[in-house]
């Protein structure tokens, strides 16, 4: 892919990465109904560090051996990022013990469901309404990047799927570890892989309580809309950033401290 960033790229002190991108490494087993789930780290295994921040779909359905996993890997604090509406639906994991859930939902406009419906082309659509997310959301993501930088423990992110909203946060930390922009969005294209299962589990949350899915889960067409992670999309959304993602950051008000704090936890020791 002709990447449209000018890699490799740096934020304030973090360091410059000139290893080449080898894809995708995850050392974690996979959960059993924690769907979407893996290490921030998987964005460059070589250079971020593992076992600080984690991404899922909603990990409402987790098991009893998922919630020890979590345990075990010291995650005390989830942040949710769906609507009051979502959490009504599927409440969040809120019974792990020692562990805060925040909730912090982070769409302040609706998506555009009629746009992307009327036939608009999946990854220009998502690039879209991931770039409005970036403005119209600004104050929400400091929020959020905030919680990740004050917690002393490992943080587990997630919205419904995992892929949007979960896929833009995650990418603006790649951002400020600055990550290869290819691992990037590399990372966030691989979410498309766990949407059947996602899919399996909302189909049988919906027949145990005897609610209707939303329309968009029901037709293969919309499914297959709404469950795309386009590489495109992000890697179009995050170039809104560039030049100077140090400007985005701040004028959503997450300062150069704050970022140097969470650089600190976040690049390996050994790659500073």
């Amino acid at each position: 892919m002709n990447s449209i960033f000018p890699l490799p790229h740096q934020l304030d002190d973090a360091p410059t990465w000139h290893t080449p991108w080898d894809g995708l490494k995850s050392a974690h087993r996979t959960p059993e109904q924690i769907v979407n789930f893996r290490d921030l780290s998987s964005i460059d295994p070589v250079h971020v560090a593992s076992g600080i921040v984690f991404r899922s779909a909603v990990p409402t359905f987790a098991t009893p051996s998922d919630r020890r996993m979590l345990q075990e890997r010291n995650v005390t604090q989830i942040i949710d990022l769906r609507g009051d509406d979502e959490v009504a639906a599927l409440p969040s994991l809120t019974d792990l013990g020692g562990c805060a859930v925040k909730h912090v939902p982070m769409m302040v406009t609706p998506w555009n469901i009629d746009k992307m419906l009327s036939g608009q082309p999946i990854g220009e659509y998502l690039a879209e309404e991931y770039s409005r997310m970036l403005v119209d959301s600004g104050e929400r993501i400091r929020e959020i990047l905030d919680l990740v930088t004050d917690h002393d423990g490992a943080t587990l992110i997630h919205c419904t799927a995992g892929k949007d909203r979960t896929g833009v946060i995650t990418a603006l930390l790649g951002v400020i570890t600055a990550a290869p922009i290819q691992g990037i969005v590399d990372d966030y294209s691989v979410s498309a892989h766990a949407m059947p299962a996602l899919l399996d589990l909302l189909r049988e949350a919906a027949q145990l309580h005897q609610t209707m899915l939303p329309l968009h889960f029901t037709s293969p067409h919309q499914q297959q809309l709404f469950f795309a992670s386009p590489a495109p999309a992000i890697e179009q959304a995050l170039s809104t950033l560039f030049p100077s993602p140090q400007r985005y950051f701040d004028d959503i008000g997450y300062m150069r401290d704050a970022r140097r704090h969470l650089q600190s936890r976040l690049i390996k020791r050994t790659s500073r």
